[in-house]
């Protein structure tokens, strides 16, 4: 392989990987972009606007809590033990 075709590989490279990373930012974790956010959006009463991943998170731990009464039993925590 030439030097030429070398370097033209690696400019497409580039070029790709700068196109997906402009394209995907939106998407992509940003905390100084997160608190900048919220910093604007703060109410005089003090509360914060929430992230659509918090609100995620929230609804998987409210999901894994609800669950959880059924799933202690397949631990093999304290609750198995015989006396």
């Amino acid at each position: 392989m030439s030097l030429a075709s070398l370097i033209f590989a690696a400019l497409v490279f580039a070029l790709f990987t700068t196109l997906a990373l402009a394209v995907l930012s939106p998407w992509l974790p940003n905390p100084g972009r997160d608190r900048l956010a919220r910093l604007g959006t703060q109410s005089p009463l003090g509360t914060r606007g929430v992230t659509a991943w918090q609100r995620l998170h929230a609804h998987l731990l409210s999901a894994l809590l609800w669950l959880s009464p059924w799933t202690a039993g397949l631990s093999g925590g304290e609750g198995d033990a015989p006396h």
